[in-house]
């Protein structure tokens, strides 16, 4: 009767739960970047930006200097 009812309702929510929990854990890679991957990132974009500074003032001293 009802309880068999509410049981079962309990038991199909705990598997939507599980699936969904599942299919977030597969997605999360895909959307997400982990914090340490980031930093790193952008140390490597700051590194880059401040090599190309020190191009730009050197033809900019070069140029000054002709």
């Amino acid at each position: 009767g009802g309880m068999g009812w509410w049981l079962r309702t309990l038991w199909e929510a705990q598997m939507r739960l599980a699936r969904d929990i599942a299919e977030l854990e597969r997605a999360l890679p895909d959307t997400y970047v982990r914090r340490d991957d980031f930093k790193d990132t952008i140390l490597q974009l700051l590194s880059r930006f401040d090599r190309l500074e020190g191009k730009l003032d050197a033809v900019i001293k070069e140029k000054n200097h002709v």
